[in-house]
């Protein structure tokens, strides 16, 4: 099968150019999301390089050899600053002047001295080879901060296109190729192919994210990051009915901030925010990793202790009710101490609701005898 360069010069433009604007789209409906105008701003950048370069012969090369190949360079580079803004959410925009201006010099000094042809692609296939292969280790570094399945397939895609921009270096100071060569529109449709894919794992990994964070929201409180009140019944349940069935006691403790109000009054609601923050990082510091806590609504929140009966459970209260009254917390640049009242109850024949009712109205009581206590 014979494959034109013209044709596939053509067809890698209207890709760019439609995928482009289709990044510029998603961008504008997720504008948190960093890195998809960077990547719509490198794929218009390198279809319109390839645009130009098309132009060869009937356009002055200065247009469709010297521009046309810094849009390119310049187009790849920004994919690889997007891929690292994607991962960091930093803008390092001094990458693509520093690279594109390397190239440049390079490239115009040796069609200035008039070095043979032969040069040319291989200083553009080294330039676009390195940047494929940065852009693939920035896809795979940042799975170890945000591990997403669709990394792998994004990381090989660029990896494969770096090798065959290695291959044109090799081709390209080892044989003497002409524009009619069929290794170069091999070539062609490979970077093309390569492309297209790289496209497609960009948006999966964009679509990935925001599924990942619309389940996060979905089952936590977006204040605290502990689990929302939905997420605990759903875990809790499962937890409960397992650790019952294993003949081991399960307690639930219902905890409310004592006189929160007043925080509010005092120090406004960031100041409220800042001490129910604080709180939830308390909690999450006391208790072990099999138990549970979630943010019950306003000041009250609630902590599921496996393996633990109403002694064990009121005896883990009342530490939490000592090392909270002892524990200072900064809000507005002050300190300020709080204290909490706590409702106890042991889950029985697996009712976990009827066991949060239980230390509610335990709750209750500890508030209406004078607060700062636990009660079973």
């Amino acid at each position: 099968m014979e494959l034109d360069l013209k044709t596939l010069h053509l067809i890698s433009v209207i890709t760019c150019f439609l995928a482009g604007g289709s990044f510029i789209l998603s961008w504008h409906y997720h504008r948190h999301l960093p890195g998809l105008r960077g990547w719509a701003v490198g794929l218009l950048l390198i279809g319109g390089g390839v645009l130009l370069l098309g132009f060869r012969g009937t356009v002055h090369e200065a247009i469709s050899l010297l521009l046309a190949n810094i849009l390119i360079v310049s187009g790849f580079t920004a994919i690889w600053v997007s891929v690292s803004r994607f991962n960091t959410g930093a803008l390092a925009i001094g990458r693509v002047s520093l690279v594109a201006g390397a190239f440049a010099a390079l490239f115009v000094g040796n069609w200035l001295a008039g070095i043979g042809l032969q040069t040319h692609p291989v200083i553009v296939a080294v330039f676009l080879g390195g940047l494929s292969v940065l852009s693939s280790w920035q896809v795979v570094i940042g799975g170890r901060i945000e591990p997403l399945r669709s990394r792998l397939p994004t990381a090989v895609a660029f990896m494969l296109m770096g090798l065959i921009f290695i291959a044109r270096v090799v081709q390209a100071t080892t044989h003497d190729l002409s524009a009619q060569d069929p290794l170069l529109a091999w070539m062609a449709f490979g970077v093309l192919i390569c492309l297209s894919a790289l496209n497609f794992g960009m948006l999966m990994m964009a679509n990935e994210r925001l599924r990942n964070r619309y389940e996060l929201l979905a089952t936590t409180d977006e204040l605290t990051g502990l689990l929302n009140r939905r997420s605990l019944m759903e875990k809790g349940e499962r937890l409960v009915h397992r650790t019952l069935a294993g003949g081991t006691a399960v307690s639930v403790l219902l905890l409310d901030l004592d006189h929160f109000r007043e925080v509010n009054r005092r120090h406004g609601h960031e100041g409220g925010d800042n001490t129910l923050k604080a709180f939830a990082d308390f909690l999450q510091e006391q208790i072990r990793p099999t138990d549970l806590v979630c943010r019950y609504g306003g000041e009250e929140f609630c902590v599921i202790l496996l393996n633990a009966d109403i002694a064990q459970g009121k005896q883990v209260a009342e530490r939490f009710r000592a090392d909270l009254e002892a524990l200072p917390i900064r809000v507005g640049g002050q300190t300020i101490n709080i204290t909490v009242s706590i409702g106890v109850a042991a889950v029985e024949q697996n009712d976990l609701r009827g066991a949060i009712r239980n230390a509610d109205g335990a709750l209750y009581l500890a508030k209406g005898l004078g607060r700062n206590r636990v009660c079973p």
